[in-house]
């Protein structure tokens, strides 16, 4: 049952204060709906519970007395990756995952099948009952005298060899099968070593299991050893064959070097030997190269001086000659006359003037002395500088023909100079090579000296055999926490996974969460299922609220009504019309119930019986005794419709209650349809807007026309769903087509709610019983 008013999306009829907002649950179900499934599957979830424990049980007691498990534990030590160089002292860093890595590379070596085929194979191994249980084929058990007739079929000899090898071939693939099934090869990340562990059924389990670790470990020893020394050996051999190249390669080269210094242009360094070689070709080359500077030097000199000396006999003076001229005795003393000359020339221009014949001679002696000064000047000037250039000359060619011998000199030392460059280019190519090639072999010959030395190594495959594995004291399994857990759980994971299947496969419209999760419809009311209220025992469903007023169901009908109220106005919920999904879901004793209510609540009502096809028999019980007779009006709802009678209060007649009138259905008519939609049907209902408070329409189910037509023209739908029989298809159905004639759907109610534990009514039931309780008061 709800407690509140919950409007409708969609063209919902609203309250004098307002529209509300919808109150829509959504399609996730909800912590107290899972809880509330528990609850009502306890019994289940706990019989099954019970019986999986117990079946577990029974089974952990068989495998535990004929088929016990006993379980093994060794390990193999992984020392670090690589090669430990003897001669070094300390240990390398060791990184942890690559360490990691290596460990898990050798456990899956040690767990691949080929070296697991190769272990079954070895005849310790098939020696044990371990392995025997898988030679013997189920088969041969019952083909005795058969298999004689099919030996000498081409496949064996008349012993039967060839069926034997089939056996064992398969033998092997079943011992394979249950190895890696059974054995356990880990590879620790936090320590150093690969955990191998065994586990063996049956009686000799606990012995062999061990057995099987140990061998498997020796033989994983042996083959790493084996290989890991192979491995050293292939090395051992690789690195003598190239000790044997570099050798002759280091020969050669030293043939090619002595044919260098034989080959060499200078006769006294032949014999010399690689080092003295190389230093007296650099030497000598030093030398030229010093020559040919010094030649360059004194050519561009001389040709320096030689310019010089015929610019100086071609041009002006230059200061050398001047000084020369300076020198002259001769010319001082033309120098001191033409001073004395200059002095008389004064004295007489004072004494006699500018015109007097002794100064005119004087001048002219003076003119005559300057000339022959001048003379003398260039006279010896141009000896002097005839004397140079000769002189310069001569050094010049004497310089010229050195200069000639000299560049022969160059030229002669530089063709030795490229000569000797090539030689010792050659040369230092050679011998560069041949170093190399020693310093090569030196470290060939360590490595071989390296290997050598750990090849006698017990660690050399990196691999170390820990503690052998012993018999194990107790069974691995099977292990009795581990199956009562499992019972347990199985039991309990298939109880709850049935109780949210049988709750998810229901489709009925059983609690207010399924209409408004897949109805998204306003839920008006709830109606318990009469075998929940105790106090319907002997009661008319029809008249609940008449005849048990202080029930649970009474103060259901009466929560819808109170809930249709505040739905809306009564100017605008006046014609009501009640309908359903289905026949037989309720409808009637909703439209009687809800009207008895109003009428409580000092309402008028009438009540219209519009289902043509299936009338309301029980509303013929409800008629007013007059005079010891029934007062029944002649005519019903059909006449009216079909024009059989004109007034409206002619087909109205009191229940016998105040303010409770009814029209009952009257003769089935060929045509209800259309009669229901016709105009008198309205004119009708527009009456009994005007006489009543209320016009309640019992309607026919949605499977037939009527309900829709009289969904199309009354105020409001309610539609009343059945908790035991609705389908949610149907119920679904139903308002999609009250929704595509726009019929103004109010809500729906729910009918038949059962109590479920942890439900709604349940605790409704308990609470109401007890508040419905009188209390006693105590005797004062």
């Amino acid at each position: 049952m709800s407690g509140q008013i919950q409007p409708r999306n969609t063209g919902a009829i609203t309250s004098p204060g307002g529209p509300r907002s919808p109150m829509m649950i959504t399609p996730q179900i909800t912590p107290k709906e899972i809880l509330g499934i528990l609850r009502r599957h306890i019994w289940m979830i706990v019989i099954l519970t019970m019986l999986f424990s117990v079946l577990f049980l029974g089974l952990w007691f068989a495998k535990k007395t004929c088929w016990p498990e006993y379980t093994a534990v060794s390990g193999i030590d992984v020392l670090p990756q690589g090669l430990t160089d003897p001669m070094e002292i300390g240990q390398p860093s060791i990184n942890r995952d690559v360490q990691f890595q290596f460990r898990n590379t050798k456990a899956e070596m040690l767990k691949s099948p080929g070296t697991l085929e190769e272990f079954i194979k070895l005849d310790t191994i098939q020696d044990l009952a371990w392995y025997k249980q898988f030679h013997k084929s189920r088969w041969k058990r019952f083909s005795g005298p058969i298999l004689s007739l099919f030996t000498k079929n081409g496949n064996g000899n008349e012993n039967g060899e060839g069926h034997d090898e089939a056996d064992q071939a398969k033998a092997v693939i079943r011992a394979l099968k249950d190895l890696q099934k059974n054995l356990s090869i880990v590879a620790q990340r936090d320590a150093t070593y690969i955990r191998v562990a065994m586990t063996c059924s049956g009686s000799k389990g606990k012995q062999e299991c061990a057995e099987v670790v140990n061998r498997l470990i020796d033989m994983f020893y042996q083959q790493e050893d084996g290989r890991a020394k192979a491995d050293f050996r292939a090395r051992i051999t690789q690195l003598n064959k190239q000790q044997g190249d570099l050798q002759k390669e280091i020969t050669d080269l030293d043939r090619e070097l002595d044919r260098f210094r034989r080959q060499a242009p200078i006769a006294q360094i032949a014999n010399l030997g690689g080092n003295q070689f190389r230093d007296f070709l650099d030497e000598k080359l030093g030398n030229l190269e010093t020559d040919v500077s010094r030649l360059e030097g004194e050519v561009k000199r001389f040709s320096s001086l030689l310019e010089s000396a015929r610019r100086r006999a071609e041009g002006e003076y230059d200061e050398v000659v001047r000084e020369l001229i300076e020198r002259d005795p001769v010319a001082t003393t033309m120098r001191q006359r033409i001073a004395l000359l200059e002095v008389q020339q004064a004295e007489m221009l004072a004494r006699f003037g500018e015109n007097h014949t002794r100064v005119m001679e004087i001048r002219n002696s003076l003119r005559q002395a300057r000339e022959d000064l001048a003379y003398r000047q260039n006279e010896i000037g141009d000896i002097e500088r005839k004397r140079i250039y000769i002189v310069t000359n001569d050094e010049v060619a004497a310089s010229m023909e050195e200069l000639t011998s000299r560049q022969e000199e160059l030229r002669k030392s530089r063709e030795e100079h490229a000569v000797l460059s090539g030689i010792r280019d050659q040369y230092d190519r050679t011998y560069v090579k041949r170093e190399d090639r020693q310093q090569l072999l030196q470290s060939i010959n360590t490595q071989i000296e390296k290997v050598k030395a750990l090849i006698d190594d017990p660690e050399l495959s990196k691999i170390k055999p820990m503690l052998r594995a012993i018999p194990p004291r107790e069974r691995s399994a099977p292990n009795l926490l581990f199956y009562l857990s499992m019972g347990i759980f199985f039991g309990l994971a298939l109880g709850v996974g049935l109780a949210f299947a049988i709750e998810m496969l229901n489709d009925l419209v059983r609690t207010p969460s399924d209409v408004m999760r897949h109805l998204h419809v306003p839920l008006l009311g709830m109606i318990c299922h009469a075998e929940d209220d105790h106090d319907l025992e002997g009661i008319d469903l029809y008249h609940v609220v008449r005849q048990a007023p202080y029930s649970v169901t009474s103060e259901c009908y009466r929560q819808l009504r109170t809930n249709l109220k505040l739905s809306g106005t009564v100017d605008t919920q006046k014609v009501l019309l009640v309908t359903s999904a289905g026949p037989g879901d309720g409808k009637t004793s909703v439209a009687l119930n809800m009207t008895t209510t109003f009428v409580a609540d000092d309402q008028k009502v009438l009540l219209i019986d519009a289902n043509f096809r299936r009338p309301t028999t029980s509303l013929s019980q409800l008629r007013e005794a007059e005079n010891g007779t029934d007062s029944h009006p002649d005519f019903g709802l059909s006449n009216y419709l079909m024009g059989q009678c004109q007034e409206e209060q002619s087909i109205i007649r009191s229940s016998g209650i105040e303010d409770f009138d009814i029209v009952d259905a009257g003769p089935l008519p060929a045509n209800p349809g259309e009669l229901l939609g016709s105009d008198r049907m309205m004119k009708l209902l527009d009456y009994a807007r005007t006489a009543y408070d209320y016009v309640v329409l019992d309607g026919p189910p949605l499977l037939v026309s009527d309900a829709k037509t009289l969904a199309a023209i009354a105020d409001g739908t309610v539609l009343v769903f059945n908790a035991a029989t609705t389908k949610r298809g149907a119920a679904q159905r139903a308002l999609r087509e009250l929704r595509a004639i726009n019929a103004n759907v109010i809500g729906t109610v729910l009918m038949g709610v059962k109590t479920m534990k942890g439900g709604y009514f349940e605790e409704m039931f308990r609470t109401y019983q007890k508040y419905q309780q009188v209390p006693v008061r105590p005797a004062v």
